[in-house]
């Protein structure tokens, strides 16, 4: 049983304590709640302090208890719910509204109960509100439900909710579950493209403000370790396909959730997918070995183009004649390995570099990683083609091969050997 959430400073066990908004406003806390609770301000103007308005986003019942114990006794703290365009008009929430205490307060983000003098109301879920002058009721876009105790709960957004195989899904519900590993501070579930744009559900999670684990990250579960502990909570067409562990979930100048800001998730499918018929039979199938076989018909394709290209640009350079068996046949092997290679350079050229990034080294290490195996791949089709052909005693054109073509190889290795093990500095799958 985790620690209860009460009224009005309930005693908060470790999973409180680990939600703490940091100072540099890093982890899951929200504009005026970030400031006032952190060390930026000095000690007169704390003690000044007496009410703290927090507003923006969902705050989660736990979230708000754990900045509620870093105020100063008294200092009230406000969970405030409104839209831009009701300026005035909203609801509000405070820890001592809880009749009693929560047994499971990760999952819980309250709206509580409407300003003086305004009216929220629910029409098929959805949160209507009317302004204290009586005038037409305005719809938010956002879910709620009434609880027994009176209070409202945060549902999520209409505009979020997402269309996966017909079915429609409020990712606020599954994001609320996801909260209660112990690992995960904020979650946000998305329906990406996957391979073939079979879209399929990916989690993005971001660790608890005050980890204090390392590296970085190391708390975050893996796809395989979130599904088992959705196992007996959500239904198995709603557990994420893929898991994406971010160091902070994007946010907007406004510090809302960005869900247009996610990255492209860069790892495999569970071990969970299955093969055969059901609603997810199309995604089982763009699994590693799927993308695999593309890969290397593709490198097959491009590396006939190179082939025929061959023929072209460098007439000659693969003319066997005159060479014994079995050394002709090795030689014209060696060609075609150098033109399928080339293919392969083009391929990773265009899709590599999203992989690479979720390896945790940094955007300029892996561009210049990604850069350098694709040089590696592609220049031997050019370089050999040009040896061929040029004369053995033409030393400036053979410099100049060296130069272009033999020293760039050579420090394209050196930057993929740095690359390759170099210690990763977190275990996060995108930078920020």
């Amino acid at each position: 049983m985790r620690p209860a959430c009460s009224c009005p400073a309930p005693d908060r066990g470790p999973r409180h304590r680990r939600h703490s908004q940091a100072p540099d406003g890093s982890g899951t806390g929200r504009g005026t709640g970030r400031s006032a609770a952190g060390s930026g301000g000095t000690g007169a103007e704390l003690r000044a302090l007496r009410l703290v308005a927090v507003t923006g986003g969902r705050l989660y019942l736990d979230e708000q208890a754990a900045l509620q114990s870093r105020l100063r006794t008294g200092v009230r703290l406000l969970n405030v719910y409104g839209t831009t365009e009701t300026a005035g008009t909203g609801a509000w929430f405070e820890l001592a509204q809880l009749p009693g205490p929560v047994d499971d307060p990760e999952p819980l983000s309250l709206i509580g109960t409407p300003f003086p003098g305004c009216q929220v109301d629910l029409r098929d879920g959805q949160v209507y509100l009317t302004p204290a002058d009586g005038g037409d009721a305005i719809p938010t876009g956002d879910l709620a439900a009434l609880r027994g105790d009176g209070l409202l709960a945060f549902g999520g957004r209409v505009p979020d909710r997402i269309t996966l195989d017909g079915r429609t899904l409020d990712p606020h519900r599954l994001e609320s579950v996801i909260r209660g590993h112990e690992g995960v501070g904020a979650a946000i579930v998305a329906a990406v493209p996957g391979f073939a744009a079979v879209p399929r559900l990916v989690a993005y999670l971001a660790p608890p403000a005050a980890e204090p684990g390392w590296p970085p990250g190391a708390g975050l579960p893996d796809i395989d370790e979130l599904r088992d502990f959705l196992a007996d909570k959500v239904p198995a067409e709603e557990r994420p396909r893929a898991v994406v562990r971010l160091r902070a979930l994007p946010r907007t100048r406004g510090g809302r959730e960005d869900r247009e800001a996610l990255p492209q998730p860069a790892q495999a499918v569970s071990r969970h997918t299955v093969r055969g018929s059901g609603k997810y039979a199309g995604a089982a199938n763009t699994g590693p070995g799927a993308v695999s076989a593309v890969i290397g018909c593709g490198a097959l394709v491009l590396g006939l183009v190179a082939r025929v290209l061959t023929w072209i640009i460098w007439p000659g350079s693969t003319d066997v004649t005159g060479i014994p068996l079995p050394w002709a046949f090795l030689f014209q092997v060696l060609y075609m390995v150098e033109c399928v290679a080339f293919g392969l350079g083009v391929l990773f050229l265009f899709s590599g570099r999203r992989r690479m990034l979720g390896m945790g080294h940094g955007r300029r290490l892996t561009t210049a990683a990604h850069v350098s195996i694709v040089y590696l791949l592609v220049a031997w089709w050019p370089q050999d083609n040009f040896y061929r052909l040029a004369a053995k005693q033409d030393w400036p054109q053979q410099a100049a091969l060296v130069y272009v073509f033999n020293i760039p190889l050579m420090i394209a290795a050196a930057i993929v050997a740095y690359f390759a093990t170099r210690n990763q500095p977190h275990l996060f799958d995108a930078d920020d």
